[in-house]
């Protein structure tokens, strides 16, 4: 249970970290498009996927150093359910976030 929790919550920081991070690359004119909402959800569902894989890369190296087999990575069906539990994490994260990025996002996306 531990594992579905880690990647939920997990998820949900990376895609606050992602929002953040692009909110202000526009803000500062370091990032320019006709399409800012689509570059917007883009870049913080891959930047939210990415750092779901290296959590499963950090799962699989800790389990071969410290066990010398594949406990914590489970299956391929495992990687798969931790992948679109931080998918999840990150839409709930960004649901409850929304009213306070609202501003920000309504001044990007003009």
């Amino acid at each position: 249970p531990w594992d579905r929790f880690m990647h939920v919550f997990g998820g949900g920081v990376a895609a606050c970290f992602a929002l953040e991070l692009i909110l202000r690359g526009f803000e500062k004119g370091f990032l320019v498009s006709r399409r800012p909402l689509l570059v917007i959800v883009l870049s913080v569902v891959l930047i939210t996927g990415f750092m779901g894989y290296l959590y499963e890369a950090w799962e699989y190296v800790t389990d071969l150093v410290y066990t010398k087999k594949s406990l914590a990575l489970g299956d391929g069906r495992d990687t798969v359910d931790d992948m679109n539990l931080n998918l999840l994490g990150a839409g709930i994260a960004l649901s409850l976030t929304y009213p306070l990025t609202k501003r920000k996002l309504e001044a990007v996306v003009e």
